[in-house]
């Protein structure tokens, strides 16, 4: 096991990304808050195109974060949900292929944001867990 990066806790995640993410995926939320929350900060789209991840509304959707933003005001660190985290990724790199099939270039940096945080779940020992070995498998294709 390497040593903690210098200002870390052993045992913390060392990509600053990773650890929002799991942020987001705080479990005083429903999963759906913080699937949608999570997909907003990471994938930085507009609410109509990531309305069509999750098969919503874009007015649904923008309830449905301002729901997320008012139960995570003030909570206390928890044990995120994986699970969410998987989810999120999962949906990101989705994203990130459509949006790559139509030639845009948002698309493959998405795609390699999402792979690199997927290496980073699966090689992290506190939160290791076969599902994210086949994330990342999926995403490397």
């Amino acid at each position: 096991m390497t040593a903690a990066p210098e200002g870390r806790l052993a045992g913390e995640l060392g990509d600053d990304e990773l650890v929002l993410l799991f942020a987001c995926c705080h479990p005083a939320m429903p999963v759906a808050q913080q699937v949608a929350l999570a997909l907003r900060l990471f994938t930085a789209l507009e609410l109509a195109p990531l309305a069509q991840v999750p098969l919503c509304t874009e007015a649904a959707l923008a309830q449905c974060l301002a729901r997320a933003r008012e139960a995570l005001a003030g909570v206390a660190r928890a044990t995120p949900r994986r699970d969410a985290v998987l989810t999120v990724l999962s949906l990101a790199f989705h994203a990130g292929a459509r949006a790559r099939a139509r030639g845009q270039a948002a698309g493959i940096t998405l795609c390699t944001d999402t792979l690199r945080l997927a290496r980073a779940l699966a090689a992290h020992p506190a939160v290791a867990h076969p599902d994210a070995d086949a994330l990342t498998a999926l995403v490397v294709r």
